[in-house]
């Protein structure tokens, strides 16, 4: 039973820019650091597709002044469509959701690859520490490709989570198969 909801609106933000950096799964921790550090506030950072990818939202001169600030190349905003389509993959392909702390974005890409038969489409959540791995071909979403998502689609994929436990006291241990 549900007692209380509580529901926080945003206005759409005025502006809104994608940037990119070329860069390794190893590399991108330290590029996502930097812009942390450096006080930018991206809204959202994911590595996809070779490329750490920083969105920001804002007024107008506030964007554009912090995604200048990157040294990125700026980055067409479709590119989100092929982070959104490694998630729901497509029927025969297999997702897995990988919970992990975001530091381990390395470990788990490097055993992700290793792990995999064919190359991999990895997106991983610089984040919030959730890495997806698809065996498929990276694809907008459903929604996106044809205006709304299937029932029968949706129910045609699995997924599985995968992650770390640790219980007080208890050693942590790391595998992958």
């Amino acid at each position: 039973m549900i007692a209380e909801v509580t529901l926080r609106l945003h206005p759409s933000a005025e502006a809104s820019c994608t940037v990119a950096a070329v860069c390794a799964p190893e590399q991108s921790l330290g590029l996502a650091d930097r812009l942390m550090r450096d006080g930018l506030e991206p809204v959202t950072l994911e590595w996809y597709d070779g490329r750490l990818l920083a969105r920001f939202e804002g007024t107008s001169a506030g964007v554009a002044r912090r995604a200048r600030a990157t040294g990125f190349e700026e980055a067409d905003p479709s590119v989100w469509d092929g982070v959104a389509g490694v998630s729901p993959g497509e029927p025969g392909d297999t997702v897995f959701r990988i919970g992990a702390l975001p530091g381990l974005w390395p470990w788990v890409a490097e055993r992700v690859r290793a792990a995999a038969g064919s190359p991999p489409v990895l997106s991983g959540g610089l984040g919030t520490g959730v890495h997806m791995y698809g065996s498929g071909t990276p694809r907008p979403p459903r929604s996106t490709r044809s205006g709304r998502t299937s029932p029968a689609g949706a129910a045609a994929r699995s997924s599985c989570v995968v992650g770390p436990t640790c219980r007080r006291g208890a050693r942590r241990r790391h595998r992958w198969p």
